[in-house]
Formats: structure tokens, sequence, C-alpha cells
């Protein structure tokens, strides 16, 4: 996914070394679109209209923000909050049942390696933010 992302100019990758093991630094190329999406996200999650109204794919961007812990706009113990994950979760299922699957499925795969993160190099590059992960 990280490569897709790269080859679009979205990310850049770099190898990198974290103590004894082989690591990856990942940054985002443009931080105005990382904004753009805090914003695009909170604008969802905040929302209290019908989640029938939220578009599928906004739904998604919320719910994959839930599973990556994007801390600056999503809070997983703030109970409001889940439900609203939740609903908009189930949302993306009336249109593509595998995707909702899917991103169920990531917090037990993103749990399940812990060695890939802990070999992600979560240092800021210059002048810019870094996604912390990988």
């Amino acid at each position: 996914m990280e490569e897709h992302l790269a080859a679009q100019g979205l990310l850049t990758i770099e190898d990198c070394r974290a103590l004894v093991a082989p690591a990856r630094h990942v940054t985002l190329t443009d931080l105005a679109d990382c904004g753009t999406v805090h914003r695009q996200v909170a604008t969802v999650l905040h929302d209290t209209g019908p989640a029938s109204r939220v578009p599928v794919a906004d739904a998604a961007l919320l719910a994959l923000a839930a599973v990556g812990d994007l801390s600056q706009v999503v809070s997983r113990t703030d109970p409001r909050q889940r439900a609203r994950i939740e609903v908009l979760t189930s949302r993306i299922g009336d249109i593509a049942p595998g995707l909702e699957r899917a991103v169920r499925a990531l917090p037990f795969e993103l749990a399940r390696p812990v060695s890939s993160f802990a070999n992600t190099c979560h240092t800021p590059a210059t002048g810019g933010g870094s996604t912390g992960r990988s």
C-alpha cells in the first residue's frame, strides 16, 4: 500500500536504521493534504446528521482514521464518537460489504505484526511531518 501511495507521489519512503533492525521512514509529501484530511474526518465525525447522508467515501475515510488511531481527530474513548464511527463503518457495507469486512479486520491485522511497528522510524522529517506508521 505504501509503495502505491509513493508511486503516486503522496508519500516518500526512506530506508533507515532504528537500533539494530532496518526500518522505514514514511513522510507525507504535501502537508496541506494532511490538514485537509483532518478537517474532512473531523467534519464527518462531528456532524449530527444521519449517517445515510454521509458519502461512503467519507465514511470509509473516517473508519480508516479510527483504525489508524488518528488521535488528533478521533478519540477511541469518547462513546459518542465510537458510536458514530461504528454506524459509519457499517455504512461502507451498504455499497461494498467486502471493504467493510476489510476495514473491520484491520485493527486485528494492525495489532498482530507488532514487529512491523517496531521497525518504523518515528522521527519527523525536516520541514514536514511523519505519519509515524508504515
